[in-house]
């Protein structure tokens, strides 16, 4: 079987992580011949996947609602004559768009929903005043009618996911809507350390610093742990548009010794051994793969309700997820698990064991299952 993996660009997050995680363990199977297409040479993951080969597509489709539409996938169209895949499997909507541009009956298409793709979202009254809603419908009609025109999957990440996905598509594509929780190699993230909570309270957190992963409030957090005369560290790693401004708000509100900002980072394992407790800020969250990295290392987690990663959070046995977004209730959270030897233990121990769920290549197997039903059918 020969599978197309083809997505945007490989800049550090959860999705890009994945598709190299997939097409580096899709690799080893015998059956399977893999190729990877990013639509340009954006990739932050060199280092860490300096053995996953990829072909850079410098295609591109500008569509237009009233004029011509600008259209160049010659890149495209030559890789897939030259491969002739059996699957197309895309992720994130550009690179699904694309795909599915010249949709072939002959090819069984998966795309995968990393996140709520919000071009797809159901027509609303208030669209008619957004030029880019309107267009975003405009969009969801086209690949619509690219979805039935082909053997068309979809795979949901999370049950938050598979929800939206069954209120955007219509009834005839629902029945090929598969959920498929997200995966990492665990082993990666494996440590020996036996964790005892004292001395300075290591938190640490990894995401990109965009308006929904919300590192103010984390910034909060540190000021309600400073208050109460707590001897803390908060790492974030990571960049983004609004790092400065978190960067500002933390000397603004007394807490730039305590909290460090590194960047990008190409491995995290380290760090992640070395904390003790993740907390996690995002209002919304797709999935949460970092949540599921950091309890491969025995980090319980402290967290809001993103969505997504309330099938990761068991609470009160890997970590605690609030609902409301309050640093009083958050710190408390955090302070329950510290103080505690045995809870932080208890919580360490089976962050352990509840990630082997997540681990890739029980995850490739399940997808190549999907890949082999889906040609059948």
């Amino acid at each position: 079987m020969r599978v197309l993996h083809i997505i945007p660009y490989l800049i550090k997050g959860g999705a890009e992580r994945l598709c190299l995680d997939m097409v580096r363990c899709m690799g080893k199977h015998k059956n399977i011949e893999v190729r990877l297409a990013v639509l340009n040479d954006n990739n932050e993951f060199k280092a860490e996947y300096s053995d996953v080969e990829y072909v850079i597509l410098n295609d591109s489709i500008v569509p237009s609602v009233f004029g011509e539409w600008q259209v160049d996938v010659k890149s495209l169209d030559k890789l897939i004559t030259d491969f002739n895949p059996d699957i197309i499997h895309s992720h994130l909507f550009e690179a699904d768009f694309l795909a599915h541009y010249k949709a072939n009956p002959k090819i069984t298409y998966f795309t995968h929903f990393h996140d709520n793709m919000h071009q797809l979202k159901n027509f609303a009254w208030k669209d008619v005043l957004s030029k880019k809603r309107l267009t975003e419908l405009y969009e969801k009609q086209f690949m619509i009618k690219q979805y039935k025109k082909v053997n068309n999957h979809f795979i949901a990440i999370s049950e938050h996911t598979d929800e939206y996905l069954r209120k955007v598509l219509p009834e005839s594509l629902k029945k090929n809507i598969h959920f498929l929780s997200n995966a990492i190699d665990t082993s990666l993230f494996m440590n020996d350390r036996v964790r005892i909570p004292e001395g300075l309270l290591r938190l640490i957190n990894i995401a990109s610093f965009v308006e929904k992963k919300n590192h103010k409030f984390l910034v909060d957090v540190a000021v309600e742990l400073k208050q109460r005369a707590i001897a803390f560290e908060l790492t974030l790693i990571g960049d983004g548009a609004l790092k400065n401004d978190v960067r500002e708000y933390a000397k603004k509100n007394g807490c730039a010794e305590q909290i460090k900002f590194l960047g990008n980072l190409d491995n995290v394992n380290k760090l992640l051994a070395e904390a003790d407790i993740y907390v996690h800020s995002a209002t919304y969250e797709p999935f949460g793969l970092v949540l599921v990295e950091a309890m491969a290392a025995g980090l319980p987690v402290v967290c809001l309700d993103g969505g997504g990663n309330r099938d990761i959070i068991e609470q009160g046995k890997n970590g605690y997820i609030l609902k409301e977004q309050n640093s009083k209730l958050f710190a408390d959270d955090i302070l329950k698990i510290y103080a505690s030897k045995q809870l932080y233990a208890n919580m360490s121990t089976y962050a352990r064991i509840s990630v082997k769920k997540y681990d890739i290549n029980n995850y490739t197997d399940k997808l190549i299952e999907l890949y082999n039903h889906a040609v059948k059918n």
